[in-house]
């Protein structure tokens, strides 16, 4: 399970500053590996080209339990300004996207009943790479509130949005 952890941390810097900080947490100093590096930029991407505010955003957030007490967490979280869940991202790298994007979906969809107060919005697979010097990205989002459960989206013809959306402050 990826543990990383990430802060945002605010102060002196104009602009929020993200850094790495498995090393302060866990011990010792590693490079990050390249799930990392697609979940900070996911990140980084939601604040800069999506306009949401750093605070809402929550990286590596414990969702629950598995059985025999492994934590389970959602890759990133954004809430809204009341604290309520808005949408659940799972990030992959590109080579395992597609090989586990029915385990992420079913991932998603228990996540969302520990987490949502009903208004939770989108469930998000995502990843990114890079292809003769320019970054791809791949996002599948299902709308929760037209598909509560994966057995609604299922039977709805498993539709899909391919974007991210705008921070629309309430």
């Amino acid at each position: 399970m990826n543990r990383e952890m990430f802060a945002l941390i605010f102060g002196a810097v104009k602009q929020p500053e993200i850094r790495e900080t498995a090393s302060d947490f866990y011990g010792g100093w590693r490079l990050p590996q390249e799930k990392d590096l697609v979940q900070a930029h996911l990140v980084v991407e939601l604040m800069d080209q999506w306009g949401y505010p750093p605070g809402l955003i929550h990286v590596n957030y414990l969702v629950g339990f598995k059985n025999g007490g492994e934590a389970e967490e959602v890759d990133v979280l954004v809430m809204d300004a009341k604290g309520n869940a808005r949408m659940i991202f799972l990030v992959e790298i590109p080579e395992n996207y597609f090989p586990r994007r029915e385990s992420a979906i079913d991932r998603l969809y228990s996540a969302s009943r520990v987490v949502d107060s009903g208004n939770l919005s989108y469930l998000c697979y995502y990843t990114r790479w890079y292809e003769k010097g320019a970054m791809k990205k791949r996002v599948f989002a299902i709308n929760r509130g037209l598909y509560p459960t994966k057995e609604a989206w299922i039977k709805a013809g498993k539709p899909c949005q391919s974007s991210l959306w705008r921070y629309q402050p309430e």
